[in-house]
């Protein structure tokens, strides 16, 4: 936080400094103040982006490969609301990373108030969240049903380790997937946030129940 602050204020004092000195270039002095504003401006907004305190507002998001962003991880725990038979089914929880899932359980109430706001029934949220299940449990990876809302999806990469991130995707009734904002926390950065994340999933997991 504090960083955020210190970049905040050079980057303000910068933009101050060049509009203040910009009619008056032929004064030498503002001359000088003017360069030294802008060089305060790039090393302000320098920490800021360094430090993740982004203040661009968000658009749409780029692509976001799970593929390239998990290659590195050896532990991954994943809570979404429902699951892609396509992604089980292809190659990449083949490896030996440790995977943990938390999916919504079928046929519950959870389901049928997902189906009134995402772009998928009833019945094919149920019955992809059973395919994922079993692809997923034939893999040899521990997977559990949560009887309750999840919402927005999670996924932690290396939770005991300091390299250690949590990417968050907001659910949004009757917006596409790409169109969801997406954050991702660093737990170098930002332990505390981190942790919540962390505790989170661990009490969803708690309270989930096993497949059956």
């Amino acid at each position: 936080m504090k960083e955020k602050i210190i970049g905040l204020v050079i980057t303000i004092i910068g933009i101050t400094g060049g509009i203040s000195s910009w009619t008056a270039l032929n004064d030498p002095l503002k001359t000088i103040l003017l360069i030294v504003s802008i060089i305060a401006l790039v090393i302000g907004l320098a920490i800021i982006i360094s430090r993740r305190f982004f203040l661009i507002p968000f658009v749409q998001r780029p692509y976001i490969s799970l593929e390239q962003e998990i290659k590195r991880s050896n532990e991954v725990w994943f809570s979404w609301y429902s699951g892609s038979v396509k992604l089980a089914e292809g190659s990449l929880f083949e490896n030996n990373h440790k995977y943990k899932f938390i999916l919504t359980k079928p046929n519950s109430m959870a389901i049928h108030e997902i189906g009134k706001v995402a772009n998928i029934g009833e019945e094919e949220l149920n019955s992809d969240i059973i395919k994922f299940t079993n692809i997923i449990k034939s893999k040899k990876h521990e997977i559990k049903w949560f009887d309750g809302f999840i919402g927005s999806s999670m996924i932690i990469s290396d939770p005991e380790k300091s390299i250690g991130w949590v990417r968050i995707e907001a659910f949004l009734p009757y917006i596409g997937s790409k169109f969801r904002p997406s954050i991702k926390i660093y737990k170098k950065y930002n332990e505390t946030a981190f942790l919540r994340y962390k505790n989170l999933f661990l009490d969803l997991w708690e309270k989930g129940v096993d497949p059956t």
